[in-house]
């Protein structure tokens, strides 16, 4: 599983900030990607970094989020761009 760290929780006072997901640390050697979560009406819930593996869709914090919170949709920085998956 990837790890992430959600940075800004925007619809729950906060109350994930910081929260990590995917194991106890992030894996070595991996380089963090800022991510982006949002509902079906394009609003932002939670910003945070993921540690991508090359194995990993990407979609990891989405579905990790996305039952309980209704997160529909994921963006990466990737070149100081915000590309949707």
């Amino acid at each position: 599983m990837t790890y992430f760290i959600v940075d800004k929780d925007l619809i729950d006072d906060g109350l994930l900030n910081g929260r990590t997901y995917g194991g106890e640390q992030a894996p070595e050697g991996v380089e963090p990607t800022r991510f982006r979560l949002y509902d079906d009406d394009n609003i932002l819930y939670f910003e945070g970094r993921a540690w991508l593996r090359p194995d990993d869709s990407g979609f990891e914090m989405q579905d990790s989020l996305g039952y309980s919170y209704g997160c529909t949709s994921t963006k990466l920085l990737e070149k100081g761009k915000w590309n949707i998956l």
